[in-house]
């Protein structure tokens, strides 16, 4: 439901264009504002249009590609397909804290109440598991990431691993290193951690230094693009204050780092607990370290974003739920009072979901009743109660600015001449 209740907005109606690098992308870097741009509407439009992308304006190939797949087909596929991935999502946790299903119930409970509850306190993390370009860039890949993951923590268990099973991570780990900056360089760095395990007991095989080295391979085209640097250059230019000093790592750390470290902790209780009352675990810390290098990571680039609390956040999820698999105690005394939290927690705010979609469902009507005008200025939005919503305070997140790239996206999207945010 909530999945249908967020509508497109932002990224989404500019990634529905073929991404045209010669006239300033469809992004902050317009240049013509009455250039009209092609609509998705084959593989081979998305083909083309990542390489210009890729080009001009960033690495992200594989995340912007799913995002121009699904908005071109239909965003009712999305919804589905995102709902598939949340279910994948809990069971490769369950299959990496090596916990069977039927007795993981306060597990899975232990999973959402964090995703959706402690994480939205900082970092609107349900926009990056409904928002339709956000959840394709960073909850869809670091769920890839983890499927990766997975595969040597098997291994590390001395379970049976199979040829086939091999085949599949070779192209996962492209994927898993070609996806957000900061989740591909904590996979790197866990990826390197089980492979030293394997080599000191002497289970190594040859197919797990194969994933590594197409793992950062990945990693290499996504960061080293020539668009990353072409947009950097743009930005710089739009902005001179746009780069890494003294007093914006010191901003960092209390604006961002610090929130996300609190979001984990929390998220860390079963661990710290583990840790307490048994001693530490391998694959525990492992992961804990792997969840710490994504807000360090952040912490040297010019521009730190709470979005990159979701994959952090899932990272600790996974050393939390191996501690819960290990202490039974969990099951018996939380579940309970967690999902009541749950369920209070998800009534309103399911409502103010849809709130929202109702609200975007009428601003569109009065869109098409007025298309035939040559200026529209949209009605005022009338936003829900902040209950762990996206950020859309108008329309498809257009600004009171007829030619910033959003209005020019939604205006060409919807065949109009010229659409501005209601002063």
């Amino acid at each position: 439901m909530r999945n249908i209740f967020m509508p497109l907005a932002y990224d989404d109606y500019a990634y529905a264009f073929i991404w045209d690098g010669e006239h300033g992308g469809n992004l902050d870097a317009m240049q013509i504002e009455n250039f009209q741009r092609e609509r998705v509407q084959s593989f081979a439009d998305i083909f083309i249009s990542q390489y210009s992308h890729y080009m001009t304006w960033g690495g992200r190939v594989i995340g912007h590609s799913l995002a121009q797949f699904f908005i071109w087909i239909g965003k009712n596929y999305f919804d589905v397909a995102n709902t598939i991935i949340m279910i994948i999502f809990v069971l490769i946790i369950l299959k990496i804290a090596d916990i069977k299903f039927r007795d993981a119930k306060f597990l899975v409970v232990w999973i959402f109440f964090n995703l959706f509850f402690v994480g939205a306190i900082f970092g609107e993390t349900m926009t990056w598991t409904t928002w339709l370009t956000g959840t394709c860039n960073y909850f869809w890949l670091s769920v890839v990431q983890l499927i990766f993951l997975s595969q040597y923590v098997k291994a590390l268990r001395g379970k049976k691993f199979s040829s086939p099973s091999a085949l599949i991570t070779l192209p996962l780990a492209l994927a898993a290193g070609w996806a957000t900056e900061a989740g591909s360089l904590a996979t790197i760095f866990l990826t390197g951690i089980f492979i030293f395990k394997a080599w000191r007991e002497k289970i190594f095989q040859l197919w797990m230094a194969a994933g590594f080295l197409l793992l950062i391979l990945g990693c290499v085209l996504n960061i080293f693009a020539p668009g990353n640097f072409a947009q950097l250059e743009f930005i710089q230019t739009v902005n001179p204050h746009f780069k890494f000093s003294a007093e914006l790592f010191q901003y960092h750390i209390f604006h961002a780092f610090l929130p996300i470290i609190l979001i984990d902790l929390f998220a860390l209780l079963p661990t710290i607990y583990h840790f307490i009352k048994r001693g530490n675990n391998f694959f525990m810390a492992a992961f804990v370290l792997a969840g710490l290098i994504v807000p360090c990571a952040m912490l040297f680039s010019p521009k730190f974003e709470l979005r990159v609390t979701i994959i952090s956040l899932i990272f600790m999820l996974v050393s939390s739920s191996i501690a819960i698999s290990e202490l039974k105690i969990f099951q018996s005394k939380f579940s309970l009072p967690l999902t009541i939290i749950l369920f209070l927690y998800f009534v309103p705010s399911l409502y103010a979901n849809f709130l929202l979609w109702r609200e975007n469902n009428l601003q569109l009507e009065y869109l098409i009743q007025h298309r035939e005008e040559n200026f529209i200025i949209m009605p005022k939005f009338n936003t829900p109660p902040k209950i762990d919503l996206p950020p859309i305070n108008s329309f498809a997140g257009i600004a009171n600015n007829e030619n910033y790239c959003i209005n020019i996206d939604v205006a060409q999207y919807y065949k109009i001449q010229k659409i501005s945010e209601g002063r």
